[in-house]
């Protein structure tokens, strides 16, 4: 049995915010979606949301 793991296209969305918290203190928190769409032989790959966020101070 073979198998085909070409994909045909994929999209990425990301959404970014940077928050000041005080002087030179900054949260970057982000949101996105990955959907894979489907490989060549029809088989439905997989779509992920995924969330983090970023912590900076700058001295």
């Amino acid at each position: 049995m073979r198998e085909c793991f070409a994909l045909k296209k994929q999209e990425i969305f990301e959404i970014q915010a940077t928050i000041t918290l005080a002087k030179r203190v900054y949260t970057v928190p982000e949101v996105g979606y990955w959907d894979l769409y489907d490989d060549i032989a029809g088989n439905d790959q997989r779509d992920f949301w995924y969330a983090g966020a970023k912590w900076q101070i700058n001295f």
